[in-house]
């Protein structure tokens, strides 16, 4: 799930104009368009606002050069949406444009990027001279920033994952209560049932707090900084499932032994391979989004007044 592409409608509705709202929002919701996020390039991950690919307008089309990269799921999208560069004067925050560009638009190059575990995921996207309508600008001209912000409070909330760390802890329940070579049982180890057990009070404290937040006089999109401790929270502790469980994995070797394989462990309810590629691909997460300790940043910023 890239948690940008899923933030793009309510930012639509929020900033888009009506044709904008009545061309787009229907394929987004009907999931009839697949979307990929451009924000971070070579030069500009956390320091989003120094960005540098630029968008020049040109009558009523934007001239497009320069690249993005991380680019979730580019070589499969349809469409990418933005942060460009239309002016290099004042404060950099206020030269930043928000649009929306069709992939199949000539001049467009997707380049893939191998992670870690040797899965495509992630790309480098290139723009030569690209045009784009100036109707595919969301916002008023040099308002990128500040739709940016509001995409990426959004991003930061469903960045928490709390509905797919529930799942992975119920997944490393299954492991530790599985009986292992010897006959004995991970949850039985004094140490490792410790770190389970307080996992899962951690995992229940953030769903509290996420379900409070999201019960309040707007939900979600009334997030500041909030949005960030969430993020935090929620990739820290999905992480840590992700390493236990990967830990777990080595009293159950051989590494990819097929499920339900007639060799004595049958019952064996995952492959340790698997749970190794979840550990490193989820490394990204405290990462994408804004990295954590920009994240720290922003609360130390908002809420100690430092």
């Amino acid at each position: 799930m890239i948690y940008g592409v899923g933030m793009l409608g309510p930012t639509l509705f929020e900033y888009g104009s009506a044709w904008q709202k009545q061309r787009f929002l229907p394929d987004i919701f009907n999931g009839d368009t697949f979307w990929c996020q451009g924000f971070s390039e070579p030069n500009s991950g956390s320091d989003l606002a120094s960005l540098g690919c630029k968008a020049q307008l040109d009558g009523n089309e934007y001239v497009v050069n320069g690249s993005k990269i991380w680019t979730s799921e580019a070589h499969i999208a349809d469409w990418i949406f933005g942060l460009f560069r239309t002016s290099s004067e004042g404060r950099k925050q206020l030269g930043i444009t928000f649009l929306l560009i069709s992939l199949s638009t000539p001049g467009i190059t997707v380049e893939p990027l191998l992670l870690f575990e040797g899965t495509h995921e992630v790309n480098q996207v290139f723009f030569d001279n690209v045009r784009v309508p100036k109707s595919h600008q969301v916002g008023a001209q040099g308002e990128g920033w500040t739709i940016g912000k509001y995409l990426l409070g959004l991003e930061r909330f469903g960045t928490a994952e709390v509905s797919r760390t529930k799942a992975s802890l119920e997944r490393l329940r299954q492991i530790a209560y599985a009986e292992i070579p010897g006959g004995t049982r991970l949850i039985d180890d004094v140490t490792f049932a410790n770190r389970f057990f307080q996992l899962e009070t951690s995992l229940h404290a953030l769903e509290m707090t996420e379900r409070r937040f999201l019960l309040g006089d707007d939900g979600s999109e009334s997030l500041g900084a909030e949005a960030s401790i969430l993020k935090v929270r929620g990739t820290e502790i999905q992480s840590d499932v992700f390493r236990l469980t990967a830990e777990a994995g080595a009293h159950f070797a051989p590494i990819d032994l097929p499920r339900n394989i007639d060799d004595g462990q049958a019952n064996l309810p995952y492959t340790t391979g698997s749970e190794a590629r979840n550990y490193f691909n989820y490394r990204k997460t405290p990462i994408y989004s804004g990295s954590n300790e920009i994240q720290r940043n922003i609360v130390a910023k908002a809420k100690l007044g430092l």
